[in-house]
């Protein structure tokens, strides 16, 4: 139909689930002619959903004593994730930081005698998140007490950086022996079964249990020659995808933002983190309103020289490694202009919960691209950084990266499990690049909330507003260092840090409560825009450990010197681990006058309702709801729920808010253990 086009075609996908048992599959036979477009697209009212999964049903009670079920395991299937009822179930594991370990030449040493007796030793897989680091190594085999882990991953997880290898385990992941909590699951391919402990109010008998089984939804590959072009995809659900390379003896060799080590560990290389919707030699492709969410590797990338395609309105949400991946790693110069990854923009996305496997995973991610804009999208509640744009460590090094824009972004809750990260982090030389008219808010670890790494240079970074970060930027000393960056008219209530001797910027620092008017505007004008913030959802989460920064009196009051628990965050706030919580981490040992203040941005005026996620044996408890320091504050009480791991919700409901950023101050009453708190606009 496409030989002679005249117009362009619209294939009109009815709602429902297309269960695909192979990749659906476009290549330069499918693009559009004569400057018309193939526009693939939801059939007006209905929901057309691409799924590579497959239902696990027959559940049975298996362990009465442990409320673990039973089903059988599809025939043949192999997969890392499970999903019931839409939600993401963990893969059995460990407490975190699991003692007894020691590290050897070939793995590890334990003192636990029966780990040799667990069932399936090759299933199990250590993880270490270390630095800006997220290692995945599965075990070779047990000699007694000796652990020896699989080849070549043990070996790549030592390479390439001597301080930054590979060391004892943060958690210990897929065994049957360490099914322990609700919404865990434990597949025995050897046996045939999948095992899994249901969360409250799960009734087996009529879940929806589905295990992704294909790698790859949507794969669109074209030639240097003949890319593929001028087609579109707008309306589209991207769902239920897995990825197997970590589940063999090369595991997942982090090195940063979801690339990886591969092959021959004396000549080694590095690889991408593949997508589940890939874009290889693509151009004038638009994918516009579709929803990725359920996916096992990278949500979506686009590759190999592609040029003027356009991701916009899309919303990217519950993803195992990056959100967008865009450009090359390995091609940093190239005298082929068609290998060149170019003109492509990414604007108006919603991207929440990337990185819920692969934690060194971004938001967006653009490697050695030119005139790449990444304009007005919100970002939050990422495990590492929000925006990285750049590649190589090779300073003032020519290559093809260049005329760059991140501009208008919101991005905010990020840097929540690994640290050495930024809400927009750069790496490498990009001249004429602009990082301005951004919002970045609520870094809860190090670094900077800007951080322009190693060889970065030739940016211009004006306009934008940074609030509660460890740090509003940083400018990196070691060489080859950041340098020749212009840095003027920001807006910040954190200190900026460099060790680059000389170099000179200027930036308001203001209190969070006394924003300026050009501040709020910039705030009020960063992220989504008027015709597409309906994709964002009406429901914003925020961890309990994510509070702001400034210190005593500023961002917290805690009347016990020292962090009870001894992890996550060095203050004085009580932060223990938490294997079934939100973010592996609560607040706890909470005492009457304690409080905690978290900086959010209201998007319109009117009453929200608030629920705090907690756990008490103990009545008496209450959490006070103080805005910006004004009086007339609200009040609920913490329910009993019986122990201090069983969360439950308590609900302040009808709070004024007015459009724009304000401070939120949690006043405690008694003691209780504190997961997360949600807000929702009625």
């Amino acid at each position: 139909m496409n030989g002679g086009m005249s117009g362009d075609i619209t294939i009109y996908l009815r709602g429902g689930v297309y269960a695909l048992n192979a990749s659906f599959t476009l290549d330069t036979r499918d693009s559009g002619m004569n400057g018309h477009r193939v526009i693939y697209q939801a059939y007006p009212g209905e929901t057309p959903v691409f799924s590579g999964g497959i239902a696990v049903s027959g559940w049975s009670l298996y362990d009465v004593g442990k409320n673990i079920y039973r089903a059988p395991a599809p025939a043949g299937l192999h997969t890392r994730q499970m999903y019931v009822n839409g939600v993401r179930a963990q893969r059995a594991r460990s407490v975190l930081n699991p003692p007894g370990f020691t590290k050897s030449a070939y793995g590890y040493v334990t003192t636990d005698a029966a780990m040799a007796n667990w069932r399936n030793p090759e299933d199990i897989e250590f993880v270490q998140l270390y630095q800006w680091k997220n290692y995945r190594c599965g075990v070779a085999s047990f000699s007694g007490n000796a652990i020896t882990m699989d080849q070549p991953c043990w070996t790549l997880v030592q390479a390439p950086q001597q301080y930054f290898t590979m060391g004892l385990p943060t958690w210990i992941e897929n065994a049957y022996e360490l099914l322990n909590s609700p919404g865990q699951w434990y597949h025995d391919r050897s046996a045939g079964y999948i095992y899994y402990i249901p969360r409250a109010n799960e009734d087996m008998s009529r879940a929806e249990a589905i295990a992704p089984v294909l790698e790859t939804l949507l794969r669109v590959t074209g030639t240097p020659d003949n890319p593929v072009h001028d087609i579109t995809f707008k309306g589209i659900v991207f769902s239920y995808a897995t990825w197997l390379k970590p589940s063999t003896p090369e595991g997942y060799p982090s090195l940063q933002a979801g690339q990886m080590l591969t092959g021959n560990p004396a000549d080694y290389r590095l690889v991408k983190t593949p997508g589940n919707v890939s874009l290889y030699r693509v151009q004038n492709v638009v994918l516009e309103r579709n929803v990725f969410t359920h996916l096992g590797a990278a949500g979506l990338t686009i590759e190999a020289g592609s040029k003027y395609n356009q991701v916009i309105g899309n919303i990217f949400k519950d993803i195992s490694g990056s959100a967008i991946v865009l450009g090359d790693i390995d091609q940093p110069q190239t005298a082929d202009a068609r290998e060149i990854t170019k003109d492509n923009s990414i604007r108006n996305n919603y991207i929440a919960e990337a990185g819920q496997e692969y934690f060194d995973g971004v938001g967006i991610f653009a490697g050695y691209t030119d005139d790449t804009i990444i304009d007005h999208n919100e970002l939050e509640n990422l495990p590492y950084t929000g925006i990285s744009v750049g590649w190589g460590w090779g300073g003032g090094d020519p290559s093809v990266a260049k005329n760059n824009q991140v501009i208008h972004n919101r991005v905010h809750h990020v840097m929540q499990r690994l640290e050495d990260g930024g809400m927009i982090y750069t790496l490498g030389a990009q001249p004429n690049s602009i990082i301005s008219g951004n919002y970045l808010s609520n870094q809860t670890l190090n670094y900077g909330g800007i951080y322009l790494d190693q060889g970065s240079q030739f940016f211009t970074i004006g306009d934008n507003v940074v609030a509660s970060s460890p740090y509003w930027f940083v400018h990196q000393a070691i060489q080859p260092p950041a340098q020749n960056n212009t840095v003027l008219n920001n807006y910040a209530d954190a200190p900026f840090f460099s060790q680059n001797q000389g170099f000179s910027f200027n930036v308001a620092t203001v209190a969070s409560s006394a924003w300026p008017v050009a501040a709020q505007n910039i705030m009020n004008d960063a992220g989504l825009e008027a015709a597409f913030r309906d994709i964002r959802g009406g429901v914003a989460r925020v961890e309990a450990e994510a509070y702001n920064h400034g210190g005593p009196n500023v961002g917290y009051l805690d009347l016990t010197p020292g962090n009870a628990g001894g992890v996550y965050r060095e203050d004085d706030v009580d932060i223990y681990p938490c294997p079934t919580c939100s973010n592996d981490y609560t607040v706890g040992y909470t005492q009457t006058g304690e409080w905690l203040a978290y900086s959010i941005h209201v998007p319109k005026t009117g009453l929200y309702d608030f629920n705090f996620t907690v756990a008490t044996p103990d009545a008496g408890g209450a959490i006070q709801l103080v805005v910006d320091g004004a009086a007339g504050a609200s009040s609920v009480a913490t329910p009993v729920t019986g122990d201090w791991l069983v969360f439950k919700p308590a609900t302040l409901g009808g709070v004024y808010l007015t459009q724009g950023p304000h401070t939120l101050y949690l006043v405690f009453t008694g003691g209780f253990s504190f997961d997360y708190f949600t807000y929702s606009a009625r």
